[in-house]
């Protein structure tokens, strides 16, 4: 295909995520978003198994290599699930609106680390918090944030990488939260970030479309146009092209924007 051209796919489904399947010959896996509850296929494919975890709607889930996966809900409420026994480990209230105390509030993103000590939750009341998984504490929280924090990913043992409905992608230290060590203004709320094979960064900007980044967060491509329909979830095919997912017109799309080798 020819630079700067976009191709496109219409499903039946409304997509809301796309990863590249490096060991699949560049494949990319795209999930959906299903209306309908009572059907029991998503994308015509079977669930291999299912874990009751709660009666709300579950927001982000958190598997490391462990057998322990973290999950939250629309309730403001963190789960622990034993993936072995299929069972709900522990639970408690992450996260409320401080004007309705007691009364959750969207918990929309968790991510543990390798060893599933720590797991790091980020909610609509605008904080993100870390929490010890045994105690079921909160050893610190971060409050720079200016609306709901929507991605959370843990780059090292301390470092976190965070995207915000009020449109900024952070790094904050566990140890010192009331500092960011970067931040930079991308064109929407940033719901996912993608970091690429050769360190860079791509993010996901709802209706500000998508944004790639360099190493030192400056923004090398963006495409807000696709925005228009609620992108969602985006992919680096590699350093000329991207996949992305809009939720609003049932598509997934190839954009080309340099000469491919």
């Amino acid at each position: 295909m020819p630079p700067n051209s976009v191709i496109s796919l219409k499903l039946n489904e409304r997509p809301a995520f796309a990863r590249l399947l490096t060991d699949r010959s560049n494949s990319v896996l795209v999930s959906t978003y299903q209306l309908d509850s009572d059907s029991s296929t998503r994308a015509g494919e079977y669930p291999q198994s299912s874990i009751p975890v709660s009666s709300n709607m579950l927001l982000d889930v958190s598997i490391k290599s462990t057998s322990i996966a973290a999950t939250t809900d629309n309730k403001g409420f963190a789960f622990l699930v034993d993936t072995n026994t299929g069972t709900v480990v522990s639970s408690w209230l992450a996260h409320s609106l401080p004007y309705l105390q007691g009364e959750g509030c969207e918990v929309w993103t968790c991510c543990m680390t390798d060893d599933a000590s720590l797991v790091a939750t980020g909610g609509e009341d605008t904080t993100m918090k870390i929490w010890d998984t045994r105690t079921k504490t909160s050893i610190s929280h971060a409050k720079v944030f200016d609306a709901g924090v929507t991605f959370i990913d843990w780059l090292d043992d301390n470092v976190l990488l965070t995207g915000c409905y009020d449109e900024y992608m952070r790094l904050i230290d566990r140890r010192s939260t009331k500092i960011e060590l970067r931040k930079v203004k991308l064109p929407g709320g940033v719901w996912n970030i993608e970091k690429t094979e050769d360190g860079h960064y791509l993010a996901s900007c709802m209706y500000g479309g998508y944004a790639l980044l360099d190493g030192d967060w400056q923004i090398s491509h963006a495409n807000q146009k696709p925005g228009a329909n609620l992108l969602y979830g985006a992919t680096a095919i590699d350093s000329n092209s991207v996949v992305y997912c809009t939720f609003n017109d049932y598509s997934v799309s190839l954009d080309i924007f340099g000469n491919r080798e």
